[in-house]
This record gives C-alpha cells, sequence and structure tokens, in this order.
C-alpha cells in the first residue's frame, strides 16, 4: 500500500512540473495558421498558446527588417534581458524564418526574462520560451513595435501591416500663372472673393527717415571710426547665442564689439559706445511707429490703425538692419455700406551706421505676412514669412500673392516666384533675400506650405510646418448606432532652399509628429537630423437615426517621440521611433554623431542616439532625473549643459529653475555630474536662447532671471558656481556681452557694467 501511495505521489509531482501545466487547460501546439505582410503570402513558425497565437521574435524582426517597422533584437545573458530597439536594423543570427517544422510544443515555458523596447522595462507582454527561443503574444506585441495584427477567420490568416513612416512627400513645383495660384487657394478652401470696386486701396507708409537724437556728449560727436574704447578693436567679444556657428539670428540687442545697437518698448534705437564705466549713449532714433484714428459718427463710422514694432535687428559693418512687423487695419461705413481692408507686412528697413551718431536710412524694405524667423550669414538678411489670404480680387493678383514693398512703392510676387503645392492649407510660406550693403531685395520666393519653424546652415534653408490630419473610417452598424472611426494626427512638413547659388528651392518631405523648436533639426554631413513627437487622438462617433442623436466615445491619446535621417533629397534613411509613450519632447541638440533629447512627463528622461551609422540610430541610453531641460548646450567633451525647471517627481508639477550638467563621457551610461535649483520659477532663457550669454571657453553661464542677471562658472570638482548677480529693475528682456574683461548686461533703459577681474559692478550707464 505504501508503495502504490509512492508512485501515485511521484505521479502527481511529475504532472504538477510539467511545462504546459495542462492542468490549467492551456492548449498548446504548432499553430496552423496563414500568415501574410503587407499583402504577401510569407512563412514563419508560430505556436498557438490558448488561443493566441506566439511567435518567435528574431523571426518577426527578420520579417520586418526591411519596412517601416523594422526593429533589432539584443540579447544579454548574464542579465537576462532581451533589448528591442524600434527603427533600428535588425543583424540576423542565421537561422531566422526556418521552413522547418519544429514543433516543440512539449518543451514550451513561460518565459521570465526581463524585456526593454527602446531602453524602458516592458512588463505587461505574454512570453513563452520554445527551444530556448522567446516567442511573443502577436496580439500584444504589435502594437508596442509599431506594426498592425488583423485575422481573417474565412481563409484563417494572420495578417500583417507595417507602418508608414515615409509620408507621402508634398508635391511642389512651381505656378505657371497667377490663375494657377488662385486655383490652389480656392481648392483649400482660403479666401473669399469680393468685387473690384469694394476693395478699399490702402499702401504700407514709407518709413520716412527717423529724427536724429540730439542729445549733445562727446560721443555723439565722435564719428565710428575715431571711437575706439576699452572693449573695443582687438578685444575678445561675445556675440548673440546662435544654433549654427557663422549664421546670425537676429535680436533686440547686438554688438559688433565696438558699440551696442539696442531696441526699446518705445519703438527706439539706442546706440552706445562700449568703453567700460565710461561707456556712454551715442544716438537714439525712432524705428517703428503707432497710429490710432477713430470717428464718432455712428452713420458714417471709420476706424484706422496702423502700427509698425521692432521686433529685432541685425549689425554687419556699417549696415543695421530693423526687422519690424507692419499692420494696418482700416473700414468705415458709408451709403453704399461696409468697406474695409487690412495689411499684416514686415519690415526690413537698412541704415547706413558708419556713423553712429547720425544713423541714415537709406531703404525701407519688406514682404507680406507675419514674422516667422530670420537669419543673416555674409551680409545677407534671410526673413521668412507666414501669409494668409482671407478675401480676394481674381483681377488683382497683389489681393492674393504676396507682394514686396519698397518705400512707397510695392510690387506682386512673379508667379514663377511661386510654389504650388498639390494640397494647401492656404498658408503662404514667403523667404526674402536683403543684401545689407546694397540695401536691396536681391531674391525672393513663396510656397503654399506650412511653416513653423526656421533651420539655416551656410547652404541650406530648411522652413517647416506642423500640418494636422484626420483619418475617418467608413461607417458601419453596432447594435441600433451608426459608427464612424476618427483618427486625428500632426505631420511635418519639411521644405528645403539650397543657398549655394541664390535662392533655389532643392526639395520637399514630409514626417510624422511636431517640432518642439528649431532645435529639433540639425544637418551634419549632408544628412538632416530630426526629432518629433508623434501625437495621435482617437475617437468614435455614434448616430441613432431613430432619435437623431450623437455620442462620443474618447480613446486615450497616443504620444512618443522619434528620431528620423534624411538626406538632402528629404528622403528618410534611417529612424528609431515610439520613444517615451506619453511624453513629448522638451529640448534638443546634436553633436556630430550623437543626438541628445529629453522628454517630459513626471520625470525628465534625456536620450542618447548613435547616429554615426545614418541608416540605423541606435539609442545608447536614456537617463531619468527628476524636472525637465528647456534647452541643452554642449559643454566640451563629455559635458552637456541643461537649462529648466524642477519637478514633482509624482505629479510632474514644474517647480523652481534648475541648471544641470550631464556626465555624457561614457555614451551608454549617460549620467548628471551637477545641478543647482535656483528659488525662481521663470526666465526668458527657458523659451529663447538667443537671452543666454554661453561661453564654454570663458566658462560663462549667464541670463536674466526675476530682476537679476546670474553669472556662473562650472567646475568639474564643485559644479556650478554664482560669480556674480547684478540687480536690473524695471526691466523685462535683458541680454549679457563681455568686451575684453568688461561684462556688459544690457537692458532697455540701462546697462550695467561688470569688472570681470573682480565681479564687482563698476556702474551703469542709462541709455533711454
Amino acid at each position: 500500500m505504501r508503495k502504490l501511495i509512492s508512485i501515485l505521489l511521484i505521479l502527481a509531482l511529475a504532472l504538477s512540473l510539467a511545462p504546459l501545466t495542462l492542468a490549467e487547460g492551456r492548449e498548446i501546439h504548432v499553430s496552423t495558421h496563414k500568415l501574410t505582410l503587407n499583402g504577401e503570402p510569407v512563412r514563419c513558425q508560430a505556436y498557438y498558446v490558448a488561443g493566441y497565437n506566439y511567435f518567435r521574435l528574431r523571426d518577426l524582426a527578420m520579417l520586418f527588417q526591411d519596412t517601416d517597422s523594422r526593429f533589432s533584437v539584443d540579447w544579454d545573458g548574464a542579465k537576462r534581458t532581451v533589448s528591442i530597439t524600434t527603427g533600428a536594423a535588425y543583424t540576423p543570427v542565421g537561422d531566422e524564418l526556418d521552413e522547418m517544422p519544429r514543433d516543440l510544443s512539449k518543451q514550451g515555458v513561460e518565459s521570465s526574462q526581463t524585456i526593454l523596447i527602446n531602453g524602458k522595462q516592458v512588463d505587461d507582454l505574454s512570453v513563452w520560451s520554445f527551444g530556448g527561443s522567446n516567442y511573443f503574444k502577436l496580439a500584444e506585441l504589435g502594437p508596442k513595435l509599431n506594426f498592425k495584427v488583423s485575422y481573417d477567420a474565412d481563409s484563417g490568416t494572420v495578417m500583417l501591416e507595417s507602418a508608414t513612416l515615409l509620408l507621402p512627400r508634398p508635391d511642389v513645383k512651381p505656378a505657371k500663372s497667377y490663375g494657377e495660384v488662385l486655383d490652389s487657394l480656392r481648392a483649400a478652401g482660403y479666401g473669399y472673393g469680393y468685387a473690384e470696386e469694394d476693395a478699399a486701396e490702402a499702401e504700407m507708409p514709407a518709413a520716412e527717415p527717423a529724427a536724429v537724437n540730439t542729445t549733445t556728449t562727446a560721443a555723439a560727436e565722435t564719428r565710428a571710426e575715431g571711437a575706439k574704447g576699452t572693449g573695443n578693436g582687438d578685444d575678445e567679444a561675445s556675440g548673440t547665442n546662435v544654433q549654427v556657428q557663422g549664421v546670425d539670428e537676429g535680436d533686440i540687442v547686438k554688438s559688433d564689439g565696438s558699440y551696442f545697437y539696442v531696441l526699446n518698448g518705445d519703438m527706439e534705437l539706442s546706440i552706445v559706445r562700449a568703453d567700460g564705466p565710461d561707456s556712454e549713449l551715442v544716438s537714439r532714433i525712432q524705428v517703428g511707429e503707432s497710429d490710432y484714428e477713430s470717428s464718432e459718427d455712428k452713420e458714417n463710422y471709420s476706424y484706422y490703425s496702423l502700427s509698425k514694432y521692432p521686433q529685432e535687428l541685425y549689425v554687419s559693418g556699417d549696415r543695421l538692419a530693423v526687422v519690424s512687423s507692419y499692420s494696418m487695419y482700416m473700414n468705415y461705413r458709408d451709403d453704399a455700406g461696409w468697406h474695409w481692408d487690412s495689411e499684416d507686412a514686415s519690415c526690413v528697413d537698412v541704415y547706413d551706421v558708419s556713423d553712429r551718431s547720425e544713423p541714415v536710412l537709406l531703404a525701407s524694405l519688406g514682404q507680406d505676412g507675419y514674422m516667422n524667423a530670420s537669419r543673416m550669414t555674409d551680409g545677407k538678411l534671410y526673413l521668412v514669412t507666414d501669409y494668409w489670404v482671407y478675401s480676394y480680387d481674381e483681377e488683382v493678383p497683389e489681393s492674393y500673392v504676396p507682394v514686396l514693398y519698397r518705400d512707397d512703392t510695392r510690387k506682386a510676387m512673379a508667379a514663377e516666384d511661386i510654389l504650388v503645392c498639390e494640397e494647401t492649407n492656404g498658408e503662404f510660406v514667403v523667404v526674402g533675400v536683403y543684401d545689407l550693403e546694397e540695401a536691396a531685395l536681391s531674391d525672393s520666393l513663396s510656397l503654399l506650405g506650412s511653416g513653423d519653424e526656421v533651420y539655416m546652415t551656410a547652404d541650406s534653408l530648411y522652413v517647416m510646418g506642423t500640418t494636422w490630419e484626420s483619418e475617418q473610417s467608413e461607417p458601419y452598424q453596432e447594435s441600433v448606432y451608426e459608427v464612424t472611426e476618427y483618427r486625428n494626427g500632426s505631420n511635418t512638413e519639411i521644405f528645403r532652399f539650397d543657398l549655394t547659388d541664390g535662392l533655389v528651392f532643392a526639395a520637399a518631405g514630409k514626417l510624422p509628429g511636431y517640432l518642439d523648436d528649431q532645435f529639433s533639426a540639425d544637418e551634419y554631413d549632408g544628412r538632416l537630423r530630426v526629432v518629433t513627437t508623434r501625437s495621435e487622438s482617437v475617437y468614435r462617433l455614434y448616430y441613432d437615426p431613430s432619435y437623431d442623436f450623437y455620442n462620443y466615445q474618447w480613446e486615450d491619446s497616443e504620444q512618443s517621440s522619434g528620431l528620423y535621417v534624411l538626406d538632402l533629397e528629404l528622403n528618410v534613411v534611417g529612424s528609431v521611433t515610439d520613444l517615451a509613450p506619453g511624453e513629448r519632447i522638451y529640448s534638443a541638440r546634436f553633436d556630430g554623431e550623437i543626438a541628445y533629447f529629453t522628454t517630459f512627463r513626471n520625470v525628465d528622461p534625456l536620450f542618447t542616439v548613435d547616429l554615426s551609422d545614418p541608416t540605423h540610430p541606435e539609442v545608447l541610453s536614456a537617463l531619468k532625473i527628476s524636472g525637465f531641460s528647456e534647452y541643452l548646450h554642449n559643454w566640451g567633451a563629455g559635458r552637456l549643459f541643461g537649462f529648466g525647471r524642477e519637478a514633482d517627481e509624482e505629479t510632474g508639477w514644474a517647480q523652481e529653475l534648475k541648471l544641470v550638467m550631464f556626465d555624457t563621457e561614457d555614451k551608454t551610461d549617460v549620467g548628471v555630474a551637477h545641478t543647482l535649483a535656483l528659488d525662481l520659477s521663470y526666465s526668458e532663457a527657458l523659451y529663447n536662447h538667443k537671452a543666454f550669454l554661453i561661453d564654454v571657453s570663458k566658462n560663462l553661464i549667464g541670463f536674466f532671471a526675476g530682476c537679476e542677471y546670474f553669472i556662473f562658472s562650472y567646475d568639474e570638482q564643485t559644479g556650478f558656481t554664482e560669480l556674480c548677480r547684478v540687480e536690473m529693475e524695471d526691466e523685462w528682456e535683458v541680454r549679457g556681452f563681455y568686451i575684453g574683461h568688461w561684462l556688459y548686461v544690457v537692458g532697455s533703459e540701462s546697462i550695467a557694467v561688470v569688472d570681470m577681474e573682480n565681479w564687482e559692478v563698476a556702474g551703469y550707464v542709462e541709455i533711454s
């Protein structure tokens, strides 16, 4: 009897340890379902476990390797970790897609290995191990690796569909006539026509030579060629903090190493000779204007407003350019009814400042549209504006194509200089090239397309714009409802202009997602690298025809980040996608063959991506710290500076300003070297990189926050050290420059002068 009991116990124990755990009712066998990829039959071993298909991970990687859903697979035996990187190339090991039947179902066991997708641990995937290989539940794996899975019960076919990251490129071509431009606008549903006799005629008034400030100072009587102060000539001097070396960006303060040129809120330009504590105001002129008129006659009412607001300036030798936004609106009512007209343009006023005490206006130039961005290189100013058509007279091209201005003349852009797209949202991107030495427009082009961000190198100008697109399904019946599914998402159109021989349209492309700012793009070694945030929302519309009742069902929005590498024809040659689900990009910076970008929800992952092989970007590390960086700056070898805000790790609620120095010596294990929090919550430098003074060689980090301008240095041992803080009361936008051993903290009302040898304030210069 005891022997029989022992045998039964042994048998029970053996059954309890059996890998198939049949007592739980699991059915495991080789799958007999057919398989297609993008509509084409493919062969791939699979197992059927408890009603679901499980596929070998490496087999799937091999299937998708030539699609936009490609992914790599790596195995760390010591850590028993499977690492999956989406968008990366797969390296075969030799036995993928084995066509020999492999019935290893009786050897199957549930896998307990760690799974990482793009560096983040994933715990909600069902994985079985057959014959030492990992097999994943297909229905769970597809959404995480960017491919779709569906099943046709009639034919017993599992259907795989790869993602479409290579979106249709915008079809761009030169217009043959103004009529073709008008047809494109009409097709987009933008603008409405009106009769010619109802059109109010108004022209942009020419900027009159501004009166020179008559303040009598010794400096005002000194010509530029003779004004040599302590900080001038051969002394080292800083400039505007720009993205690309050699490509200047407009700002409210400029310095040529001898003078400061300052725009203030009173629409004035002040020119100050830099000479340490002996700096002096040289001249002050009016560069903007504002006018407003309104009648009280209710029967014949009239209203007129005009503003020309200076936004930024440039200096090139003895030429100075003030870039202003111009807006005019007028309406009136008479016996014939209401009449109105409006005009929005951007101006480039070019001055001769060879005599800094008496600037002379050479020309007032301009182009239609709201100012998007500007750049300058080799004395040529590139201005990009966004122009919308709200109404038009088909007999007057000036009413529906961009207009170019010079003093009191206006001229519609030539039809052959306008590029039309097959699909447009009714927006013109206008690019004008202004030669400051000649005080003239040297080239111009416009296209019907979107433009939100501008990135420029010495040879290329990129205009990038977000388009919001929607897809809807065919209606289907569900109970008493007619159901329609909607999916909304964003894409980025990219237009490249070649600058090597004038201004020439070169290419158009399109990527999923939207950009954070201009630092989301970078050109290197003949490749454009772009990081985007992909955001999609899905909802269903339920309609009950019996009661004429509508109801909506919303799903959680999907959000993730991706990096794309394009050639100069804007073809995608490499990508890594689906990073940081549920988060958006807050900042990005490229350093040669390395890309850094931060995302944020509750904590701040800093991604490091290797771009040495542009066709196969590889995520090297993903560091998480509290808070987020709004701006990144390469700080020499092995260091990356970040500026942003601390945040609550539980709620994500933004808190005080924070400086952080990342240790990037080991790209596969990026860490934090030092951080410093400030008891302040806002600085213009959070959203405007030109508000920074950053000089790695001088070991200086300067920015304005609260009512003070801060200067920090950085040391590998001690971290960030405050060198000084300068009180700047009643100032809003402040810039810092050094010339020689003097630091100038420049506001619109005054300039503080700091001796950099002892970091003491040597004095203030009033400039308003």
